[in-house]
């Protein structure tokens, strides 16, 4: 998570501040995303960014939405 907000922050320009965190099946894809967009709003810079979540399952949408 640390390497995904230093590349928020210092990216050059709006390619190299974006990304994709990739996970396998059982990995924690979840928590993941809600401990790094809780992380994204502590930042102060970053308070005002918009967060999207993507997901390929109505599953994992349940999982998700459960999770935040």
């Amino acid at each position: 998570m640390n390497k995904a907000i230093e590349r928020i922050l210092n990216g050059k320009d709006k390619l190299q501040k974006g990304g994709v965190i990739w996970h396998t099946q059982g990995s924690g894809k979840s928590l993941t995303m809600v401990f790094l967009a809780r992380k994204i709003r502590r930042i102060e810079k970053l308070k005002d960014s918009t967060i999207v979540v993507v997901t390929d399952r109505i599953d994992l949408d349940k999982q998700i939405y459960n999770t935040f």
